[in-house]
């Protein structure tokens, strides 16, 4: 309980980002929890197009998730009026969110963020503690949080589709936050990569990408930037990383945390 109240106090004067709120509370479940510092390690006004699917370089080791094997290297076509496309995506995302449709909001996410949630689940279920040790901050952090919410028998029925769709239709995020994002502006479109950003977070740019014949959104370029404040948030709050993320997770769960989740799932 003192740890708890430790994070809470090193939370103050910190503020929701609300892309950082659809990565990463659409598994965490945390309405209030703040996890991008005001006016701290911003990123630059440059809004960079990416030109291929790897990631621009690592924190902490971070890298981009494996594309599915089965994924085409050809290049679709490009339709006119690309910038209006993205648009109508993210739009559609927010009323997913909004609506509590899970189904619709997991078809408007790219194959490499549909593939890390897969592969954070089979983590959640077999991942022992050395290794669990060298991931990157986002992804133990939605590891603990399975299983903390779920026990070993119910994530052996789960894929990496029901996860999401489930985070979503229960209400897994901040709506007040995806309410406030009502436009994505300064869109900038590179054959089938694009970016945008909302007015409330200008610095912090959503990336899009055009497969399977429509525009989707590519939340795993998120992480690396939430890694970043992760690790910032651990170093504030003067706790240990496991100190930290027990108290994490008893801030976002209805449920008893157990030290047992850094072992392995819950029998």
């Amino acid at each position: 309980m003192q740890n708890d109240s430790k994070l809470n106090s090193k939370a103050e004067g910190i503020r929701p980002a609300f892309w950082l709120l659809i990565l990463v509370l659409v598994l965490a479940g945390a309405v209030g929890i703040v996890l991008s510092r005001r006016n701290k390690t911003a990123p630059s006004d440059a809004v960079a197009v990416a030109s291929d699917d790897t990631a621009p370089g690592s924190v902490d080791g971070t890298t981009a998730p494996a594309a599915p094997a089965a994924e085409s290297a050809a290049k679709p076509a490009i339709p006119r009026n690309a910038t209006g496309a993205v648009n109508a995506n993210f739009q559609k995302y927010r009323k997913a969110l909004l609506d509590g449709d899970g189904e619709t909001a997991w078809s408007l996410v790219d194959s490499k963020t549909q593939h890390f949630y897969s592969q954070t689940l089979r983590d959640a279920l077999s991942m022992q503690r050395a290794e669990l040790d060298r991931l990157d901050y986002t992804h133990k952090f939605q590891v603990l949080r399975l299983r903390t919410e779920f026990r070993k028998s119910h994530l052996e029925g789960l894929t990496g589709r029901d996860v999401f769709v489930l985070a979503v239709t229960n209400g897994w995020i901040s709506k007040s936050a995806v309410q406030a994002a009502t436009a994505l502006q300064r869109v900038a479109v590179n054959g089938r990569y694009a970016v945008g950003v909302i007015p409330q977070d200008p610095k912090a740019p959503l990336h899009f990408i055009y497969e399977d014949s429509e525009w989707k959104l590519s939340l795993w370029k998120i992480f690396e930037f939430a890694n970043a404040i992760g690790k910032q948030m651990k170093k504030e709050s003067g706790l240990s990383e496991d100190d930290f993320s027990l108290a994490l997770m008893r801030q976002l769960s209805k449920f008893e945390v157990s030290e047992k989740i850094f072992e392995g799932p819950i029998e």
